[in-house]
């Protein structure tokens, strides 16, 4: 896989929805695409972003739209709701799985120990973020909260 296979999939995936006629997923692929470009151009010159950097930026829109099905759905709007929470799915597609909450106490456990910061109380939280800045895997506010559960509690 290249640096840029997860941009090219969703690009083929864009073009296999219009072919086939699916408006809703054109519609979020398209506003996909259109936040993966802004982020390539952000700053003083273009780069092609990693594979890493689309799935931040997927995470950033699947949350996006998860929240406003939220606001919506608090509203009263269940259909608005419903919309978002089915573009969120779209994105999530592409996102790998995430770890779940067991999961990922034990890896946090696992850090702390490992690189004994126990002793190290809030100031630990950093060391264990940044053991973690590499894993697409991790929910990072989960692992944040429970760095900070275990070192400071």
């Amino acid at each position: 896989m290249t640096d840029v296979a997860l941009k090219s999939q969703i690009k083929t995936d864009m073009t296999a929805a219009m072919k086939s006629g699916d408006k809703s997923k054109v519609m979020v692929l398209r506003s996909v695409l259109a936040a993966i470009t802004k982020a390539e151009t952000n700053g003083k010159k273009r780069h092609d972003l990693t594979d890493t950097e689309v799935q931040a930026v997927l995470r950033k829109e699947a949350k996006t739209r998860r929240d406003s099905a939220d606001i919506f759905k608090q509203a009263g709007a269940q259909d608005r709701a419903d919309s978002e929470q089915a573009e969120a799915e779209i994105i999530e597609n592409y996102l790998p799985n995430m770890l779940d909450e067991s999961a990922t106490i034990t890896l946090v456990a696992d850090i702390i120990k490992a690189n004994h910061l126990a002793s190290l109380g809030k100031r630990g939280v950093g060391q264990v973020m940044a053991s973690l800045k590499d894993r697409s895997d991790v929910d990072k506010s989960l692992a944040a909260k429970v760095a900070t559960k275990i070192l400071v509690d």
